[in-house]
């Protein structure tokens, strides 16, 4: 009786440490970066939260699509950089034609920066953790 409540006990504990979460469902701290512009105004949005789950969108109209997960702690790792840093307190609103941005949601609030105008280039922290989130993009699968 005792290793059955054990093993309940742990799947519980597997099954609610391991939440996924749906778009229209997601929890309230949420990290966004990406790029755009150009002649043709591409852009490219990604979606990170801090159980792994990782998400990307083409185009301002287009839907997050799910990529493969990133590993819990390489994701909280993440996060804590942004604290780290103290990004939240910076204010940076210089876009270019071509442009970088990183935002934080949390809870209500979101810490937004974004550059590329060549008159206001980026600091060094702000460059690092773009940079951070760049290297935890799931590599794409490979084409037949």
């Amino acid at each position: 009786m005792i290793r059955i409540l054990s093993l309940l006990t742990f799947l519980l504990f597997i099954g609610t440490s391991c939440k996924t979460y749906q778009l229209d469902d997601l929890p309230p701290k949420q990290l966004h970066f990406g790029s755009g512009g150009g002649f043709a105004g591409a852009f490219t949005s990604y979606l990170l939260l801090e159980n792994g789950q990782f998400f990307r969108k083409d185009g301002l109209n287009g839907t997050f699509e799910p990529l493969d997960r990133v590993k819990k702690t390489h994701a909280k790792a993440l996060f804590r950089q942004w604290e780290t840093a103290q990004l939240a307190k910076l204010d940076f609103d210089h876009p270019g034609n071509l442009y970088h941005f990183v935002s934080m949601m949390s809870g209500d609030t979101t810490y937004r920066l974004s550059w590329g105008a060549m008159d206001y280039p980026a600091n060094d922290a702000m460059k690092s953790f773009y940079e951070s989130c760049k290297k935890m993009i799931p590599a794409a699968p490979p084409t037949k």
